[in-house]
């Protein structure tokens, strides 16, 4: 199962605003004893628009993966 797990904004150099959106996968593990699990796995950072993101070294920059612009978390 894939959920969304956070939501904000980020800026590039040209002052252009962007949503970010963090989804995460839930794996499901059946216990004997009990009800089943889910555990968080791998998270995925697009934009709003569907493009991809990578992370970098900043925790607070990522790389539009299509174009290779930079941008920045805005807090």
């Amino acid at each position: 199962m894939r959920r969304e797990v956070d939501r904000f904004h980020a800026v590039d150099d040209d002052g252009r605003t962007y949503t970010v959106i963090v989804y995460q996968d839930f794996h499901q593990q059946q216990s004997l004893s009990g009800p089943p699990k889910f555990v968080p796995g791998s998270k995925d950072l697009r934009l709003s628009d569907g493009s991809y993101l990578s992370p970098t070294d900043d925790p607070d920059t990522f790389k539009i993966v299509e174009t290779g612009k930079p941008i920045r978390r805005v807090r």
